[in-house]
């Protein structure tokens, strides 16, 4: 038995030779270790989860908190970031294990579709408001609005039962004056509504047409949708 338990090893032990990046490990002593990335670990030590990396080098260590401690999952990194929860605030830190966004928000949300942006927000006099934010902690989008939707390169904002338009860049494209808004990226326009009259306008908010009680069918198109109701 010995003898064919040394044959079965053999084989591993001669790929960890050959590939440096294939380490054997014997002392391993996790609850929880897997990917999450980024060639990143994620890993669960005395009920708090940290990252490593495939050198068994701790990147972040296990002091961060589960948003359930129940599935108990470990985040994934997104373009080198990952989302931590401590303290019931939430932050970002890089696969270098710096702090890009402080513990200081109600809830964050990378935004995977975006290039470089995150889903902020707070909860001043119980109510929640949102804003964006790039990765590195530069303001987009003020955090002053109780909804916020993209789709593609199109930000959508509601305040005050209205809706605007803005772009990447933070931009106002559209003021906060419409009834509705909704947004078709490869055409470059939106389908809207606002005083009683629903048409199809630009990026800008200019009409192209419009109609009171006008019916308008769009084809259907792949979109994501992040929203903060």
């Amino acid at each position: 038995m010995r003898f064919l338990f040394l044959i079965l090893f053999c084989p591993i032990a001669a790929i960890a030779q050959i590939n440096p990046s294939f380490i054997v490990k014997s002392n391993l002593n996790y609850t929880q270790l897997e990917a999450s990335g980024d060639g990143m670990f994620g890993f669960e030590k005395d009920g708090k989860y940290g990252y490593m990396d495939k050198n068994e080098k701790v990147v972040i260590p296990a002091i961060y908190d589960f948003t359930d401690d129940r599935l108990k999952i470990i985040p994934k990194f997104i373009r080198g970031h990952v989302l931590l929860k401590k303290d019931g605030k939430s932050g970002i830190m890089d696969k270098t294990g710096k702090v890009t966004i402080p513990f200081d928000f109600g809830s964050l949300y990378i935004l995977p579709l975006l290039p470089n942006h995150v889903l902020i927000s707070r909860r001043p006099d119980g109510k929640s408001l949102y804003g964006i934010n790039t990765l590195q902690n530069k303001p987009v989008i003020p955090m002053e609005y109780p909804s916020l939707s993209s789709d593609s390169n199109m930000i959508i904002a509601k305040q005050n039962d209205k809706y605007g338009l803005f772009d990447l860049n933070g931009k106002l494209l559209i003021p906060i004056e419409f009834t509705s808004l909704e947004a078709f990226p490869k055409d470059q326009g939106l389908k809207a509504v606002k005083d009683g009259k629903t048409g199809y306008v630009d990026i800008h908010g200019n009409w192209l047409f419009q109609k009171k009680n006008l019916y308008i069918h769009f084809m259907d198109h792949p979109r994501d949708w992040y929203c903060a109701a």
